[in-house]
């Protein structure tokens, strides 16, 4: 017997054939149909994250220190991780429950707000993802259904060479589709 979320819609319909020739015997059928649903509960999400004076002027002093290693100035790419990057590390974790068979697929979006060039997002147990500012992915995790998985995310923004000291919103949106 499966046990079903209270979150769950039951679509029941329920067809009787009336026997002919005046018997009153019938047959009854029942007819259930269960829609898949998910819940996902937020347990540590950062809000914000702050770019400071120190970071703004390493990032500088380590980008002209690269420009001027041979006299010309070298594109860096922002979806590898270079070593002299400037860096802000925060860890998401969440809930997720479903009554999918299929598992469910955690989206990750990358808001493009100007202050960072790319993102590495750890997922515990499913190996890494990339993402510059403004794109997102889908990552497809199968669970037990109707268990609670509890995932981590470990998320390093790689903050852009022209960024300036403050405090910005968190860019990094996760959220949950049952598959």
């Amino acid at each position: 017997m499966r046990t079903v979320a209270l979150s769950l819609i039951l679509l029941m319909t329920v067809g009787a054939h009336v026997a002919h020739g005046g018997s009153s015997k019938g047959d009854l059928r029942v007819y259930a149909n269960a829609v898949e649903s998910l819940s996902l509960e937020e347990l540590k999400e950062p809000r914000y994250f702050e770019v400071s004076r120190e970071m703004v002027k390493r990032g500088s002093r380590l980008s002209k220190d690269k420009d001027d290693d041979d006299g010309r100035s070298e594109g860096r790419q922002h979806s590898k991780r270079d070593k002299n990057d400037v860096t802000v590390k925060k860890e998401i974790s969440i809930l997720v429950t479903t009554n999918s068979s299929g598992g469910y697929a955690l989206v990750i979006q990358a808001a493009d707000i100007g202050v960072y060039t790319a993102a590495r997002i750890k997922i515990r147990g499913y190996g890494e993802v990339r993402l510059r500012a403004g794109e997102s992915t889908q990552v497809p995790v199968r669970n037990e259904r109707g268990k609670r998985d509890v995932r981590r995310l470990e998320v390093t923004l790689i903050v852009s060479k022209d960024a300036k000291p403050g405090k910005y919103p968190w860019p990094i949106n996760v959220s949950a589709i049952p598959l």
